[in-house]
């Protein structure tokens, strides 16, 4: 069974991986056998995590986190999604917790993808951390 890798981009998935190890992401996205999740951003690998728990599907309505009570979701975590709710409006969600296994701020330049255009615009699967190293070279 593959041991897939999620990558996404962005300033939030940044704050939420580096800060707290944990992502979330739309129901909609294809999350079989997801097992590293990844934050390319501005073509930098900022963020590569393992999924330790998960994915808890949960959704914010009426200013509550509801799904995710008694998951063993830290406050931090709880605390960081309803600081951040108004990016939530869009529906239902699935939050995955994270073991860090590169968490730095990339100033190692290998770790900076050196292909034309942005590595991924919003997510992008690989099947395994082979696959998805080769291709950020």
């Amino acid at each position: 069974m593959p041991e897939r890798v999620l990558v996404v981009t962005g300033a939030f998935a940044t704050h939420t991986t580096k800060l707290y190890n944990y992502y979330v992401c739309p129901r909609s996205w294809d999350i079989e056998n997801i097992k590293y999740i990844a934050v390319n951003y501005f073509n930098e690998l900022k963020y590569l995590g393992e999924i330790t728990s998960g994915p808890f599907e949960w959704d914010y309505n009426n200013d509550t986190i509801s799904g995710i009570n008694n998951r063993n979701v830290s406050s931090e975590i709880t605390n960081d999604l309803n600081k951040y709710s108004s990016l939530f409006n869009t529906g239902d969600h699935y939050l995955f917790i994270l073991k860090p296994i590169i968490n730095n701020c990339c100033t190692d330049e290998n770790l900076s993808h050196k292909g034309k255009g942005a590595f991924t615009r919003s997510h992008r699967y690989f099947d395994s951390l082979g696959e998805f190293f080769n291709a950020h070279q």
